[in-house]
């Protein structure tokens, strides 16, 4: 293999290593101002993408014991790598795809040391982000406590309107 290639293979491991997951699109005639846009949304949400060579990324796959057909990717390769949340990266680029369906195609993708269709791809972006299940989490510790703190609120309230009211009566003898 030519220096320049091993060089982009080894830059692709790297990648795949420092990445929590990862999903590959297949793009089509896009502009590059809508891929400025699909790189700018990525960046938010922790993600990155990059063009490569099928031949290329298919042997820095197997380098790291994940086996992609060279069937399975069709037309261009794109590489969005999730570096941050792979729930919000994977739902930025559905939610791209599925806006500009004749741009961009998802293919498959890679999440936790498994090879996901593209169908298991579009699942994953409908769950909930991690900061999102954090919230819910927390809620519902937070339901009974703030049940039982208002219980307790409403003793104490009941106890003064009793105290008020026997005070009104006897100053109305």
């Amino acid at each position: 293999m030519r220096p320049e290639k091993q060089l982009l293979r080894d830059v692709i491991v790297s990648d795949i290593e420092n990445c929590n997951a990862f999903v590959l699109v297949s793009y089509q005639n896009i502009d590059p101002n809508v891929t400025a846009d699909l790189r700018m949304e990525l960046v938010k949400s922790g993600g990155d993408l990059a063009v490569v060579k099928k031949r290329i990324f298919l042997k820095a796959a197997k380098d790291k014991g994940i086996e992609f057909t060279h069937d399975q990717l069709e037309g261009h390769l794109g590489i969005v790598y999730a570096e941050g949340d792979a729930i919000d990266t994977t739902k930025a680029i559905c939610k791209f795809s599925k806006n500009n369906d004749k741009f961009v195609k998802i293919l498959a993708g890679y999440f936790d040391n498994k090879i996901c269709s593209p169908d298991d791809v579009i699942e994953i972006s409908k769950l909930p982000s991690t900061d999102q299940m954090r919230a819910e989490l927390l809620a519902t510790f937070e339901a009974p406590l703030v049940q039982t703190v208002s219980t307790i609120n409403e003793i104490i309230t009941s106890v003064v309107n009793c105290i008020k009211n026997k005070c009104e009566k006897e100053v109305a003898k």
